[in-house]
């Protein structure tokens, strides 16, 4: 009992750090998780009543504080977060009224590598989620984020389906291709192996069709020395 009540002595110590509209409410959180924490201590079966009742409380609002921290970019809680309750990782939040994301959504969003990195290191982590747009992390990385070196990372992870199309049916690629500063990204996607330049958009365009609409001219021609090695190795 001792160990997770120490925790949330410390997470309420990490959460004055956030600057964000909800500190108030997750302070409220927090007090209240200690508090639920000291009255288990007096219980007989102080196993069962952690199980069902803190448990019960902690994961109604551990999303709410799981996202503020990813969109403050507060490292330090979020890996307090992800150690007490990673079986949450993957869950959803409703960000808009029609709009649902993942922590690793908002991460990427709002262009926060070291949470970006905290997170694809967890085991349990499902990188290709999407949201109701039907958008992956790696979009929004590939949008959002600023910082290379991440993002090198995350195109040259295996476990990242470059392929996946979003609503429009747009891919990573054609995301990448529409933007002359991201011909550095298209270079990276194009070393995949796995990389599908045939994929068609709703409006029946490929990422080289998009290319050539919005005169990315080095994106073009990288995509046309990757289409010329895909026909050598037929």
């Amino acid at each position: 009992m001792l160990v997770p009540f120490l925790h949330y002595l410390i997470v309420s110590v990490l959460i004055r750090k956030i600057r964000d509209k909800n500190v108030v409410e997750v302070r409220n959180i927090v007090c209240r998780a200690v508090t639920v924490f000291a009255r288990s201590a007096r219980s007989n079966d102080k196993r069962w009543w952690v199980r069902q009742s803190v448990s019960a409380f902690v994961r109604e609002r551990y999303q709410h504080m799981m996202f503020t921290a990813c969109r403050s970019g507060e490292y330090d809680i979020c890996k307090f977060l992800l150690l007490w309750m990673s079986g949450s990782i993957n869950d959803s939040l409703t960000l808009t009224s029609t709009q649902l994301a993942t922590p690793l959504h908002v991460a990427c969003s709002e262009n926060q590598p070291s949470i970006i990195k905290l997170l694809l290191s967890h085991p349990d982590i499902d990188v290709n989620v999407t949201t109701s747009s039907g958008t992956t992390p790696l979009m929004l990385a590939i949008t959002w984020c600023h910082e290379d070196n991440i993002l090198q990372d995350m195109i040259a992870d295996d476990r990242f389906d470059i392929n996946m199309q979003n609503n429009s049916g747009e891919t990573c690629l054609m995301l990448a291709a529409q933007c002359w500063r991201k011909s550095h990204v298209v270079r990276a996607l194009l070393q995949r192996s796995t990389i599908d330049l045939d994929i068609k958009n709703i409006s029946d365009e490929t990422a080289l069709d998009l290319a050539r609409r919005c005169h990315c001219e080095e994106i073009e021609n990288a995509i046309l020395q990757r289409v010329e090695i895909n026909l050598i190795n037929l």
